[in-house]
């Protein structure tokens, strides 16, 4: 599934005005785009320079979208104040020692009743296929 019909299948779930916590939201290509859409969303990464960016280009399109540039492991052990009704993370999973870290941490920042929307490029990550040459990590 190509980028556009990621971002697109995410973009189809959200509801105006939702609070959304994206992880892994790299240099802001998606969240600010939910912004757009209407969505008060977060991100968070822990690449410095892409929370940069992708500040950078919120203020620019005046997109709304705020960013927080931590690690998940003190995203786990410090969650953020607020609580959001979706978390969403794309192109992320795949890329994770410990994917389940993404659910623990969706999990502490969802508001009761919310959920979770995950989309990898490949979905047969999903369903336990690796890749060993592609992500030697996992």
């Amino acid at each position: 599934m190509a980028a556009g019909q990621r971002l697109s299948l995410v973009l189809s779930r959200l509801r105006q005005g939702e609070r959304v916590l994206d992880l892994g939201s790299f240099d802001g290509a998606f969240t600010n785009r939910m912004g757009l859409a209407g969505a008060k969303v977060t991100g968070v990464d822990q690449a410095e320079r892409s929370v940069e960016v992708a500040r950078r280009k919120a203020e620019e399109f005046s997109t709304g979208a705020e960013y927080v540039c931590r690690d998940f492991d003190d995203l786990e052990a410090e969650p953020l104040a607020q609580r959001f009704e979706t978390v969403t993370t794309t192109d992320t999973w795949e890329h994770l020692r410990d994917p389940g870290q993404l659910v623990r941490v969706a999990e502490q920042h969802l508001l009761p009743g919310g959920r979770m929307l995950v989309v990898t490029p490949l979905g047969s990550w999903m369903r336990g296929r690796v890749i060993d040459w592609a992500h030697p990590w996992r």
